[in-house]
């Protein structure tokens, strides 16, 4: 995180003159000493503030959670963008035949089959989605068009039923009605008509000839009505039905970076995992860690524990109602003691590679079609690591930048940046570089592995801060680019010499750059 900083010359001179004429200027070059850039690093410039917790004997904890795997609802039933397109005819060749007002011309009972994945679907909750349809009609007289899907319940509660009174068509030219209906918090009924089929929606079609028509309407055989309904953007909240013996292999990349801009490694002593697996799903499962491997920048350290390749059965989780749901769960831990973590979080991973395997419904169907998921409760791996802050560094490096004002003093020879560190962090070795950006995309090196005194550890929470200086001459050339403002980006390392460390929070450095130069005065 950039910190504020502030440029200001302080200029002490004692001018005595004489109210008199003179021939020609008088110069002073004067010296200055100002504050160039400050700022304090912290354990929260390092770690995400929120993951930063003390315990009650005062030792600083990272605790971080994140996913390994998860399971969701449109893994395994998912209802793409579909159209479905139906053309009734009156079952009869030839023609015409002239029907009075108010008498049927045709009727259907039908099941339209909607693609939901692969899955045996009885019953689906939409959270949000649209269905749009075109009613067409070719009969050359007026006609009221009734087609009820009683398998589909609105938000409201009633029945989709689309109706429509057309007029006469005109020779191949259609009558021609659209609308749209919004699905969301609507239920599908998928067992068709029957009640025992799956991923259906039972269609019922009503087509009179229109009891206001003044006379007869000839109907020929190749008279036909058109229904087309597309079902677009729906998103499924809920579904029950028969999932299927499905084998699911996951390959993820996961993001794992409680540090902050940092590199190197950390000689751990201790350090937890819980990893909690829950079967929310309405299905028997076998779920199977392959591999965790942490990976920073191409290079990785795989963990080895018992459980990595290790079959874990996890039976049905219990539908209690009103979306509340009864998990079944597996939980493990990894520590120092059964496995190498210290290992592989101590080489700062900024990404875990998880392979995983899942198998659904392993003995098939047990559960008569009754197989059920929620969106928002999938199947998922959760990790929860508590890593206390007892550790020694082999060359831990991390990153944090001062902002530098721009400003308009102009000197006049080369100048001298001094850099006042006072560190409290108690490790053994502390070196630091610093390079500055300009706002104009020039940049240069202000000064290279600079040592700085560490602190002095009394007890936990009681460390002594020690402060060092050091003097670094900037050429004017680069002065004229740090005029234009910027940044200065520290890079500091850390090595603890074998040491282990215990740390409170309360460790920081004070960063302190002075610039001390001269800066010319004339009087004419």
């Amino acid at each position: 995180m950039k910190k504020p900083a502030y440029i200001f010359l302080l200029l002490s001179a004692c001018l005595v003159f004489f109210a008199c004429k003179r021939d020609e200027a008088t110069v002073w070059d004067i010296n200055a000493l100002a504050p160039l850039a400050t700022g304090q690093i912290t354990w929260t410039d390092l770690v995400e503030d929120s993951l930063l917790e003390q315990d009650e004997n005062g030792l600083l904890h990272i605790q971080y959670e994140t996913d390994l795997f998860d399971l969701r609802l449109d893994t395994l039933v998912r209802l793409d963008d579909t159209t479905i397109f139906e053309s009734f005819t009156p079952g009869f060749n030839g023609g015409p035949i002239n029907i009075p007002a108010g008498v049927e011309v045709f009727s259907s009972e039908d099941d339209l089959k909607l693609e939901v994945s692969s899955a045996e679907i009885y019953e689906v909750s939409i959270v949000s989605g649209l269905l749009t349809y075109t009613l067409e009609s070719y009969v050359g007289g007026p006609l009221d068009i009734t087609y009820d899907l009683p398998g589909v319940t609105l938000g409201n509660g009633t029945t989709l039923l689309l109706e429509a009174s057309t007029e006469t068509a005109s020779g191949d030219v259609p009558w021609v009605f659209t609308g749209t209906e919004d699905l969301a918090n609507a239920n599908l009924d998928l067992q068709g008509a029957s009640g025992s089929s799956s991923n259906r929606i039972a269609a019922l079609l009503d087509v009179v000839v229109s009891p206001s028509a003044t006379e007869a309407v000839p109907v020929f055989g190749t008279d036909s009505v058109r229904i087309t309904l597309n079902f677009q953007d729906v998103v499924i909240g809920y579904a029950r039905g028969y999932f299927g013996n499905r084998e699911l292999d996951s390959n993820s990349e996961i993001d794992f970076s409680p540090f902050l801009e940092s590199f190197g490694t950390l000689d751990l002593q201790e350090l937890s995992i819980d990893v909690d697996i829950k079967n929310t799903i309405g299905a028997d499962a076998t779920f199977r860690l392959d591999r965790i491997e942490g990976v920073n920048n191409g290079s990785g350290v795989e963990l080895t524990h018992s459980i990595i390749g290790d079959n874990i059965n996890l039976t049905r989780a219990l539908d209690n109602g009103n979306g509340q749901v009864t998990s079944n769960d597996y939980a493990f831990l990894i520590d120092e003691t059964n496995s190498n973590i210290t290992t592989l979080v101590g080489s700062i991973p900024q990404v875990l590679e998880v392979d995983a395997f899942v198998e659904m419904n392993p003995l098939g169907d047990i559960s008569g079609g009754n197989d059920f998921i929620y969106t928002d409760q999938p199947f998922e791996a959760n990790l929860l690591m508590d890593l206390p802050l007892c550790l020694g560094t082999n060359g831990l490096t991390f990153k944090d930048s001062l902002n530098v004002a721009a400003f308009d003093t102009d000197l006049v020879a080369d100048a001298e940046l001094t850099f006042r560190i006072t560190n409290s962090f108690p490790l053994g070795l502390v070196s630091m570089d610093a390079r500055f950006f300009s706002d104009l995309g020039e940049e240069f090196d202000v000064i290279s592995d600079l040592s700085m005194e560490t602190g002095t550890f009394l007890e936990l929470g009681n460390v002594t801060a020690n402060t060092s200086e050091s003097v670094q001459t900037i050429s004017r050339a680069d002065l004229d680019i740090m005029r234009q403002g910027g940044y200065i980006e520290l890079t500091l390392q850390m090595i603890s010499s074998g040491e282990i460390v215990k740390m409170s929070g309360d460790e920081f450095i004070d960063v302190d750059i002075l610039m001390n130069g001269n800066i010319e005065l004339s009087y004419e």
